[in-house]
This record gives C-alpha cells, sequence and structure tokens, in this order.
C-alpha cells in the first residue's frame, strides 16, 4: 500500500497549508495512508482550539515536533488529542516507514 508523509512548517492559515490539507484527503480518498508532521510554524495547527485539524479524517496520523512546540512556549499538555507529539528519532523512522514524502512549506 503506498503511503505518504507530509511535512508542513507553515501557520495553519497559510495557503500553502491549506493546499496540503486538501492534498491529504485527496491521498486519504485513494485509499493511501498518511502521516502529516508538523514542524515550525505548523506546529501551530496541533493547538488545543485550532480548526485547521478539525476536519480532517481520523484515519489521517499527526504528529507535531516537541522542540518546535516548546520553542513557541507551548507544553504537550496544550496539543489536540488527535496529535502526537514526537522527536526528531520518530520522524527519521516515519521517513523509514512511508513511500513517499512531501514537503508543503
Amino acid at each position: 500500500m503506498e503511503s505518504v508523509l507530509m511535512l508542513i512548517n507553515s501557520a495553519p492559515s497559510s495557503v500553502n497549508t491549506q493546499r496540503a490539507w486538501q492534498l491529504a484527503r485527496m491521498f486519504h480518498e485513494q485509499g493511501q495512508a498518511v502521516s502529516l508532521f508538523l514542524l515550525q510554524d505548523g506546529v501551530l495547527a496541533a493547538l488545543q482550539g485550532e480548526t485547521a485539524l478539525r476536519d480532517l479524517p481520523r484515519e489521517i496520523c499527526c504528529y507535531a515536533l516537541s522542540e518546535d512546540l516548546q520553542l513557541r512556549g507551548f507544553t504537550p499538555l496544550k496539543v489536540r488529542e488527535q496529535v502526537q507529539v514526537a522527536d526528531y528519532a520518530r520522524l527519521v523512522d516515519l521517513f523509514d516507514q512511508h513511500t513517499r514524502v512531501i514537503g508543503a512549506l
């Protein structure tokens, strides 16, 4: 089965991030396994109360880089339930587990 890892580093309201959400949905509808890895300003989408991830299917795995959350003053307790806080080692594992990697800057 094809699987896609999408790296998202733009703020949730950016055009690039909005396109990434659409692309993630499209891949999911085509039957591909999709994982999103949020880093830099992309981690803002992982915060409780943020609506960016609200409409994504639950089958899409979401990760937020712990270092970038900390740099922005957020703890894992502020991250919404469906998002896993991860480190760089987990990101490397995800690279190995997916057949394609797409950067949505």
